[in-house]
């Protein structure tokens, strides 16, 4: 049977977001922590019904992009919504058989509780679907060349360096893809650790035996 995957929809932004340290410095331009790492909530698509997103508070002209691509012969029908529940529709829907993009412009007033995608059909094998926040001209650094994309094999705190602090109480999760570093590197004991991307001005670490 088809199990939407509901355990990753809507994660809310105090579980993810990497705090101060992977912010933009206080001279910037003012960014959410929603828009500033809305990278991670990308992934797969394989059955109606999958979700995911960023809750609020949002700053006044982020633009959130949604990037879906279809495997060769499917076709995925989806939309920008508001809610886990797809109850309200910010853009969309679309049908996407090789590869379309949906936006948002978030406004100065009346904003959504949330965004993020939902899904309403597939047919075929699914795809996947890459997100991006820009704060007023903010993008985010581009993702570093030697980076590959890597799936997440456990629930894990991230680290502000090799074998040093978990930032807040933040953590990615089993299941979710992140462009990482592919040459590890050891702490003091030798244990190894993988840098992490994200679309902040300073990078992660996880252990490295999370990464698949």
């Amino acid at each position: 049977m088809k199990t939407p995957h509901k355990l990753i929809a809507f994660t809310l932004i105090c579980s993810l977001v990497l705090l101060t340290q992977f912010a933009l410095p206080h001279s910037a331009q003012a960014i959410s922590s929603a828009c500033s790492f809305y990278g991670a909530i990308g992934g797969p698509v394989t059955v109606a019904g999958d979700t995911n997103g960023n809750f609020g508070p949002f700053e006044a002209g982020e633009t959130y992009t949604f990037t879906m691509t279809a495997n060769a012969g499917s076709s995925i029908t989806w939309r920008v919504v508001a809610d886990p529940g797809g109850a309200t529709t910010l853009a969309g829907p679309v049908v996407t058989t090789g590869t379309s993009t949906l936006t948002y412009t978030m406004p100065a007033s009346g904003q959504p509780g949330g965004i993020g995608f939902y899904v309403d059909a597939v047919t075929g094998t699914g795809g996947s679907v890459a997100t991006s926040c820009n704060a007023g001209g903010f993008a985010g650094r581009p993702i570093p060349s030697n980076f590959v994309l890597r799936t997440i094999t456990c629930n894990v705190a991230v680290y502000d360096s090799a074998g040093g602090q978990p930032v807040g109480a933040n953590a990615i999760k089993a299941g979710q893809t992140w462009y990482v570093n592919p040459t590890p590197v050891k702490d003091f004991s030798g244990k190894q650790w993988t840098e992490i991307y994200v679309s902040g001005t300073t990078n992660g670490f996880i252990p490295t035996q999370c990464v698949g």
